[in-house]
């Protein structure tokens, strides 16, 4: 298979001139670094005599206070998870791994707390594993074509050093929410993509506890509200119907859950105030030891608010700190819409 070769930057991308399945190439080195991107090549050598899988492994030395990066890109494929395995060893060294999402030029890194942490590595080889996705679609406008995969070597040592051989990768289907919700990334399978939150050092996206797929948030506030944000076009006429998952660390007397939803034109006009059976949305959400599923109604929301369009809904997930400390478990968010007059004719 023929291949080109692009070159941005510090990103590379080995863009396959047909679709494959997502494969490294050159996986254990036998063809020497065929394949790779290194971006200090001098400090990286295949080597025999000391591999796991064929005759040779790739050893990458350190540079005290500089990363050696060893990449290759893999072929996008949406709504999978992918399981990237290697075997690894290492003597005063750490081994990080970041993924490029890239389209016809690098987009941005993306965001997952795993990638934040070392390989516990050793001086004997260890088969390494490292699940992530589903890998957004696009990035803005820019649809995602590869994964770039980066296996970067640090250490403060000379004579540090890291051996890689036998790279693979499997995908598996990824849990989908509704395929009805207009919410983004509802179970934070691609970290906080999509929301904003007021206090970023609050929230953190954990593989801990989950509801549905591998991730859930974790909000644990301090001393201030913490606000979950995703933005949604206005749809006049229409019932929302939002639906999460939801538990405390500390039911009695930790931190309250709350809901809210702003109307918005060019700027932030005024919270909608439910009415009738939909004011229950405005009480703390009844949360417990474990996860279960809260489902609220709302709508139709006014389309104008005193001479002013409404353009967007801010729907918002508040976690106030309650008496006593502990952490909110968000998951599973989902929001789905009906016409009044379809509800109506439904309930007919």
């Amino acid at each position: 298979m023929k291949g080109k070769l692009f070159l941005s930057g510090s990103a590379l991308c080995i863009c396959a001139a047909l679709h494959a399945a997502p494969v490294f190439l050159n996986p254990s080195f036998e063809q020497g670094t065929s394949g790779y991107w290194i971006n200090r090549p001098a400090s990286a050598r295949v080597e025999p005599g000391d591999p796991t899988d064929g005759k040779q492994s790739l050893v990458v030395r350190v540079v005290p206070g500089k990363t050696v990066s060893v990449v290759q890109g893999l072929n996008y494929e949406p709504d999978q998870y992918y399981k990237i395995s290697f075997d690894a060893k290492a003597t005063d060294a750490q081994l990080r791994m970041q993924i490029m999402l890239q389209g016809s030029k690098p987009l941005s890194f993306f965001s997952d707390p795993d990638l934040n942490k070392p390989f516990p590595l050793t001086a004997e080889y260890k088969r390494m594993s490292l699940e992530l996705g589903p890998f957004p679609e696009a990035i803005g406008k820019n649809p995602v074509k590869k994964l770039m995969i980066y296996f970067n070597i640090t250490g403060s040592k000379e004579g540090g050093s890291v051996n890689l051989d036998n790279l693979s990768v499997e995908l598996r289907p990824a849990a989908k929410t509704s395929a009805k919700s207009i919410l983004k990334n509802g179970s934070f399978e691609q970290g906080l993509a999509q929301y904003w939150v007021n206090r970023r050092k609050c929230a953190e996206v954990v593989s801990t506890a989950a509801s549905h797929g591998r991730k859930s948030l974790k909000v644990t506030p301090e001393d201030k509200v913490v606000d979950l944000v995703q933005g949604l076009p206005m749809k006049p006429g229409e019932i929302y119907t939002l639906r999460f998952d939801a538990k405390s660390s500390v039911p009695e007397n930790g931190p309250q859950l709350t809901l809210g939803v702003m109307m918005r034109g060019k700027t932030p006009l005024a919270y909608f105030a439910p009415k009738g059976e939909q004011k229950r949305f405005a009480d703390p959400v009844p949360v417990e030891g474990e996860f279960k599923t809260f489902e609220y109604e709302l709508g139709p929301l006014p389309d104008n608010w005193r001479g002013t369009k409404v353009e967007n809904l801010m729907f918002y997930w508040h976690v106030k700190p309650g008496a006593n400390p502990g952490s909110i478990y968000l998951d599973n968010l989902q929001i789905e819409t009906v016409s009044a007059d379809q509800k109506k004719k439904i309930g007919e």
